[in-house]
């Protein structure tokens, strides 16, 4: 009995024994990444610049919490038919739609197949269907997906199978749900024709060849084609119908090629457009269209800005309200009972209401209420006045330690009224402090007042960040854009610089502590900035930013082909020898020997756009010259960096970067980082 009890004993012990040493092994290893981690967060760089070393500054943010919020979400879209919601949200490490009914808390997600993130989709007409588009790595070669949210976990189905072809969605018919319009460029490169796509047999038939000059197409409510916008000329642009017979399309308008006009949706009765438009007037105002006899009509428009948008009632076919921009959002309305509705909810939440969505009957919509520093969605229901909360930005619960954005203005040298906002890092209120000049891509864009993680980021770092929607930026007009006509790399730039001595003499910008950062043309103006006034600035972050206009525009993708005249008249004709010399002059491949301060260049290898050869020939001229440059290119990546794991890489360098070259601060190591090789 005692050998069979200590046989028993000793077999007990010794599974205790085993695992004792296995916890041992896992505490060991466990203490062991603390401490690691210890370490590497004790890289974190205090800042060095006298107005931050000498200030109460609030606390660092994690790096985390501005690219790599698992809890982010964003997109929220009502069905329909009202009774269904989806939005984007984490699931894993990716972006994905997750939906659930409006009266029911079960949450489901979409499982794409892929390695890559969604970051938009829509509803089709059934209310059952979710349609997104997606390429792979950045490449631009968009298919067009569908996935029914009765079977989540299936394949999703690709409705356009072309290879090297980029296809969009062109019209989701109301009247016609079993049908989407979309349009690719398999046969043809450089421009798209049309095809209808049957939802329920994913069968795609032909609507409309493209004969070569056509760059869109127009589809009414009941998934008729009536229209198509033609490139007549170099020059000119044409908008013609579909005659009644379906045989021959019908002249209704010519305007010349960089103007506006835009369809946004047919009245009612089919006879009529309205129609967002700069023509005969220097602001894009909105606009009523007769087609029986093509006589336009002004019914609004702003005196100093554009109008950005118009939502067009499902109901009565009428416009409920326009939106613009002139510094902060406002919104102008039609509807006297919406506009009260509207104004009471805006008296019960501070911030600026948008409304983002809404269903065929208008009865439940979705809001946001946004700040600078806070973005939350609601579901409005208007027949009970009942309003839920659904998400808010994962970066609103540091609001209490965000920065505060204002609108700025000032005057260009040659006396053009320049717009565009100022985040003074918090803490650092009426001090000098380094600075970073922001300059938004496009360069046919703007930059716009609302919650944004890259500048509540570097101004908790510690800098000031100056956006400045220089000449050519939208939104201000036809005069104010066709200013930047033969401007790349002159008065576009001396705008910016212009700008950075408006700050400088306000106290707000330490004058040798200024960064020049900025992605596409942004990108394009960093290495100006570096490279023409290389005196203004300590140091410079190019994100796939052309550095020779040339090789830019004779490297362009073939369904660029109907918008090369824009870029021709504003940038200029590498075909026309004497243009081409202009645009090598202004291109800062040929100025690298005038650097005098470090660049850090980030580049998407499968960049259709900007091509990878942009970056490499400027860092190769570059490090022939001697400069310091720091060169990130990412082989997953396109026109701007989408992956979480490759932002981490990119501002985590930025974020050390700007502390060595501008004296802010830097939170050094974050633990995300060690998952980046999994990945």
């Amino acid at each position: 009995m005692l050998k069979k009890s200590c046989c028993i004993c000793w077999a007990s012990g010794h599974r205790k024994y085993g695992h004792i040493v296995n916890n041992y092994r896992k505490i060991t290893l466990l203490v062991v990444v603390v401490f690691i981690l210890f370490l590497l967060s004790s890289c974190a760089i205090a800042p060095t610049h006298k107005a931050l070393h000498s200030s109460v500054l609030p606390d660092l943010i994690p790096l985390r919490e501005f690219i790599a919020n698992t809890d982010a979400n964003f997109n929220y879209q009502i069905s329909p038919d009202g009774k269904k919601l989806a939005w984007i949200a984490v699931k894993g490490t990716q972006l994905t739609i997750f939906f659930r009914t409006v009266e029911g808390d079960t949450v489901q997600n979409i499982d794409s197949h892929s390695d890559d993130s969604i970051f938009h989709f829509v509803w089709a007409q059934d209310s059952r269907t979710l349609l997104y588009h997606q390429d792979t790595d950045g490449d631009e070669n968009y298919h067009v997906y569908s996935v029914s949210i009765d079977e989540p976990a299936g394949l999703p189905v690709d409705l356009t199978p072309v290879k090297d072809s980029q296809a969009t969605i062109l019209a989701i018919p109301r009247d016609d749900p079993e049908h989407i319009f979309i349009k690719h460029n398999e046969r043809d490169k450089t421009v798209f024709d049309l095809f209808r796509i049957n939802l329920k047999t994913h069968k795609i038939e032909k609507i409309a060849h493209n004969p070569g000059d056509t760059y869109n197409w127009l589809i009414d409510k009941t998934g008729k084609l009536r229209g198509r916008y033609r490139k007549l000329t170099e020059t000119t642009n044409r908008f013609e119908r579909l005659s009644i017979d379906g045989n021959s399309w019908e002249k209704i308008l010519d305007w010349d090629f960089d103007d506006l006009f835009y369809v946004v949706d047919f009245t009612s009765d089919l006879d009529f457009l309205w129609v967002l438009s700069n023509l005969d007037r220097d602001k894009t105002a909105l606009l009523r269209m007769d087609l029986r006899n093509n006589s336009m009509q002004q019914v609004y428009s702003e005196k100093d800005i554009d109008l950005d948008d118009v939502y067009i009632s499902k109901v009565t076919s009428n416009p409920l309200f326009v939106t613009s921009m002139p510094d902060y959002p406002q919104i102008h309305f039609f509807d006297s009972d919406i506009e009260t509705e509207f104004n009471l909810l805006k008296q019960q939440h501070k911030g600026y209401l948008q409304i983002v969505s809404g269903d065929n009957l208008e009865r439940t919509v979705i809001l946001t209420v946004s700040s600078e520093k806070k973005r939350s969605h609601y579901l409005y229901q208007r027949d009970s006045r009942k309003m839920t909360l659904l998400g808010t930005a994962p970066l609103s619960r540091y609001a209490s330690s965000l920065s505060t954005t204002t609108p700025v203005s000032f005057k260009s040298r040659d006396g053009l009224n320049i717009n565009g906002y100022l985040t003074v890092p918090k803490g650092l209120e009426g001090k000098t402090v380094p600075m970073v000049l922001k300059v938004h891509g496009g360069p046919w864009a703007r930059d716009r007042y609302g919650i944004d993680e890259t500048i509540q980021f570097l101004a908790n770092r510690g800098y000031a960040v100056l956006q400045i929607n220089y000449r050519g930026s939208t939104g201000y007009g036809k005069k104010f854009m066709e200013a930047a006509i033969g401007e790349f790399g002159a008065k576009m730039h001396s705008d910016l610089i212009d700008g950075v001595n408006w700050a400088i003499a306000e106290g707000i910008a330490d004058r040798d502590k200024i960064c020049i950062m900025g992605r596409s043309y942004g990108g394009y103006a960093t290495l100006i900035g570096m490279s023409f006034t290389p005196e203004s600035f300590a140091c410079g972050v190019e994100v796939v930013g052309p550095s020779n206009l040339v090789s830019l525009l004779e490297t362009a993708p073939a369904y660029w082909k109907h918008i090369m005249p824009f870029f021709y008249k504003y940038v200029g004709d590498p075909g026309i020898a004497e243009q081409r010399k202009a645009m090598e002059d202004r291109s800062p491949l040929f100025k690298v020997n005038n650097v005098q301060n470090p660049l850090l260049i980030v580049q998407g290898a499968n960049d259709p756009r900007v091509k990878q050869q942009e970056a490499d020939q400027i860092v190769k001229a570059l490090r022939g010259s001697g400069k310091e440059v720091d060169y990130l290119l990412f082989k997953d990546e396109g026109h701007g960096i989408r992956k979480w794991q490759n932002n981490m890489v990119f501002y985590r360098r930025m974020e050390d970067f700007l502390a060595k070259h501008l004296g802010g601060r830097s939170a050094g190591f974050d633990y995300y980082e060690l998952a980046i090789p999994f990945f």
